[in-house]
């Protein structure tokens, strides 16, 4: 789900370098443009970018403790079964 809701935010990331390739309106220039439209542009999504990252990872609860130890009970039950056929 974070994937899909950062997909719109990078859109506009990458819009700003297509407005300037398509209208060759200097606004739009990287080096040379309006320094409030690039920071508008640029800065705002990727920060936005990270919030929302850190919002996902903060809200994905951690396994607890019992599922941590089954996992790896069933990953080693599934590793001697390989060495067993050997």
């Amino acid at each position: 789900m974070c994937v899909a809701a950062c997909v719109p935010i990078l859109f506009v990331r990458v819009l700003y370098s297509l407005i300037f390739v398509i209208t060759a309106n200097m606004t739009w220039n990287a080096v040379k443009g309006n320094p409030t439209a690039y920071l508008l542009m640029t800065m705002i999504p990727e920060v936005a970018l990270v919030a929302l990252c850190i919002f996902t990872i903060r809200w994905i609860a951690p396994a607890s403790g019992e599922a941590q130890n089954g996992k790896y009970q069933h990953a080693q039950e599934e590793g001697e079964m390989l060495t067993n056929r050997v």
